[in-house]
């Protein structure tokens, strides 16, 4: 197990850091400055997203990834959305969830191409 996890660490980290770069640049572009929020909420919900997937793969439920990494996607950008409702005050609630949906796309996409 600990090989496994040798040998998946780099990928996650790899993932993670593209993901908060990504997020953090399109926050900047959507005029949202939060960015210790965002990369807090960000490593929270790449940390429970590597959790799932790890656990997954290395699991008789491994023929079901692809509908896992989906649903955990959505929930994902519900969670992001949700706390950045509860800590972003002065935006409104449209630009956080358009906010979420396109960065959560977007890192979706890099990570399916990467």
């Amino acid at each position: 197990m600990l090989y496994a996890i040798q040998n998946y660490l780099p990928e996650a980290l790899k993932c993670m850091i593209i993901t908060v770069v990504a997020e953090v640049f399109i926050s900047f572009l959507l005029k949202i400055r939060n960015y210790k929020l965002i990369i807090i909420v960000n490593i929270s919900t790449q940390l429970f997203l590597h959790i799932i997937l790890f656990t997954t793969f290395y699991t008789s439920i491994y023929k079901h990834m692809d509908f896992i990494l989906k649903c955990t996607e959505v929930a994902i950008l519900f969670i992001e959305f949700i706390l950045y409702s509860i800590f972003i005050k002065d935006k409104k609630k449209i630009l956080l969830f358009i906010y979420a949906l396109v960065a959560n796309l977007t890192t979706f996409l890099l990570g399916s191409i990467i």
